[in-house]
């Protein structure tokens, strides 16, 4: 974990509540030690989150939301995008804690609380929600390459098309088979196909050096790689790339029927999403391109625009 100090400073805590920016003496302690943001409503939460602001805990001030904390709430924890965000309840001691720990909130806080006891109880939350998340990190890792695995990579795509609808941006996708991968492996032998793996994944990062782009381990000898914002034309450019500096590396695959060292057949397709698609659509047509590298004769990419 960080030092404590950086890790709290570099926490973001959405306040939803009216009228509350620095007015209570918990506020006023977190805003020296974390970073807040604010929200009136669950129209703004609504507004913050589909923006994309990355936000790593709320804190719900129930009193002064007139009735309409419940549905924030309930929003909150019912939105895939934020339902594992950690909720913390501020209210007085007339609240029915039972109804609030039912709609799912992770903690309640009661104004007449000590701030220093509150923010303590705060911190405590944004401590769980970290360490849970490097966990959740851990786990989405392939554990050979340590690129991210098929599921971490299918619910990034998930992301990046719903962003890509609001924001009317590309996405491009590739993906990447080994030729005559089960050939190597019968004559070099299991740990030198790990090997191999392992120098084709890193060449295909070292080549989506964008903080957006996504390469993932997708299974066997297959990977996938996501570059939203990019159009065809420079996608192929990088999958290009890719193709050349795998061959580049030069090795040996005597049983190829492609070439006489390890090279790789890449599929490519870009698409501006739309609501009546799903990006199993991508996926899918990316497939049928890879099919066309491969059955062209490998060691190239195909791409099309959709």
């Amino acid at each position: 974990m960080p030092e404590t100090s950086e890790f709290f400073a570099s926490s973001t805590v959405l306040i939803v509540g009216r009228d509350q920016r620095g007015s209570s003496k918990l506020q006023q302690l977190m805003d020296h030690q974390m970073n807040l943001i604010y929200a009136a409503g669950a129209d703004q939460v609504v507004d913050i989150i589909s923006a994309g602001e990355t936000v790593d805990l709320v804190l719900l001030d129930i009193d002064s939301l007139n009735g309409k904390a419940l549905d924030s709430c309930m929003w909150l924890k019912t939105n895939t995008a934020t339902r594992l965000i950690p909720v913390v309840g501020l209210g007085d001691e007339n609240q029915d804690i039972s109804r609030w720990l039912n709609a799912g909130i992770n903690d309640f806080v009661f104004q007449s609380t000590s701030p220093v006891l509150s923010l303590a109880r705060i911190k405590s939350e944004l401590e769980l929600k970290f360490k849970t998340d490097l966990l959740a990190d851990i786990a989405s890792l392939d554990g050979l390459t340590t690129l991210c695995n098929r599921q971490r990579m299918e619910e990034y795509l998930d992301i990046e098309w719903r962003r890509s609808l609001r924001e009317y941006y590309p996405l491009s996708l590739m993906k990447i088979d080994i030729d005559s991968f089960a050939a190597f492996n019968d004559r070099y032998g299991v740990g030198c196909g790990d090997e191999c793996l392992k120098r084709i994944a890193r060449v295909i990062k070292s080549n989506c050096l964008r903080a957006a782009d996504m390469v993932a381990r997708y299974g066997g000898d297959e990977f996938m790689v996501l570059l939203p914002g990019i159009e065809l034309d420079n996608a192929l450019l990088v999958a290009q790339n890719v193709v050349s500096a795998v061959a580049s590396l030069a090795i040996e695959n005597e049983q190829s029927d492609v070439s006489d060292v390890v090279t790789i057949s890449v599929g490519l397709a870009t698409i501006e999403p739309s609501r009546d698609g799903r990006f199993q659509d991508l996926i899918d047509e990316v497939e049928e391109e890879l099919s066309g590298a491969q059955l062209a004769g490998g060691n190239q990419a195909q791409g099309i625009a959709i």
